[in-house]
């Protein structure tokens, strides 16, 4: 997706849809600062829709009442099943699913700052969970600071397939692994896939282990970590990468932390199948 500044008021939004499935996606825009007939058909429009299919670009110059701070929504709907339950190791997932782009705009636009993406699908080409530019920048800093041992897969394959990890406390200016209770920190992760899985769909995995109540937890597609009872047939990915680069970087965790050790584990797998590629030796931080 670019962004780029019309006028003081206006914006061009350019999508570039790509699909691993090549399903048609339906783009559904929402100016939601603004309502305007975009469409020309007499009524204002609270949202305006594109069918494409993958690979194609949809456009749309998006105005704005003045030069504020305003935010939009864009949806994309794949109607078609996202997992038809052909693979033997998957299910199906029923009628498509759904991604939502939320776009701020500091007008004029004048630079890439002006601009904020929180999307909650991601393509590889940001960083997990709430991606600013801004969070872009720190999770590439520190997210291959330490390079993670021992890889292995879930059925015992061998792998040539690389992680990382990193965490800081200072927006990536320097990384550490110990930290004291109530720091805020940023904790990312890095995944080099095996070369033969480059360009294809995979999900990204983030387990962490800590010694307090809550033990075992996943990351999951929201954001949120959640409980996990250790079994590989309940596991869920954190991320789902429409085609997988030479480096993946992501967000693990940001926030405040509190005494303990906190016990990273990073895996991929392919959508269309496979093992589970993961570190057997935690990335570990220590918070005193």
């Amino acid at each position: 997706m670019t962004v780029t500044g019309i006028l003081s008021t206006s914006v061009n939004i350019t999508l570039e849809v790509t699909d691993p499935d090549s399903n048609t996606i339906n783009v559904v825009w929402h100016p939601l600062d603004y309502m305007e007939d975009m469409d020309d058909d007499g009524f204002l429009d609270t949202g305006i829709f594109d069918t494409t299919q993958s690979g194609n670009t949809v456009s749309r110059d998006i105005s704005f009442p003045n030069a504020e701070t305003h935010t939009m929504y864009i949806e994309l709907v794949d109607t078609d099943a996202r997992y038809d339950g052909s693979n033997t190791d998957s299910s199906s997932a029923g009628d498509g699913f759904q991604s939502l782009i939320s776009i701020t705009v500091d007008l004029p636009v004048a630079s890439d700052s002006d601009v904020t993406v929180i999307s909650s699908f991601l393509d590889g080409s940001s960083s997990g969970g709430p991606d600013s530019s801004s969070m872009d920048q720190v999770v590439d800093e520190i997210a291959a600071s330490s390079t993670l041992q021992l890889i292995t897969t879930s059925d015992g394959s061998s792998s040539s397939a690389g992680f990382g990890a990193g965490a800081s406390s200072d927006a990536g200016s320097s990384t550490a692994t110990d930290f004291s209770d109530g720091d805020s920190i940023t904790i990312a992760g890095s995944v080099t896939p095996q070369s033969a899985d480059v360009g294809e769909a995979g999900e990204i995995f983030v387990v962490l282990f800590t010694n307090t109540d809550i033990g075992l937890s996943i990351l999951n597609l929201d954001g949120n970590f959640q409980k996990w009872g250790g079994s590989l047939k309940d596991i869920e990915p954190a991320y789902e990468v429409s085609s997988l680069t030479s480096v993946e970087n992501f967000e693990v965790f940001n926030g405040e932390v509190q005494s303990g050790l906190y016990r990273v584990f990073l895996g991929y797998r392919l959508i269309s199948g496979g093992p589970i590629h993961f570190n057997a030796i935690a990335f570990r931080v220590t918070v005193d």
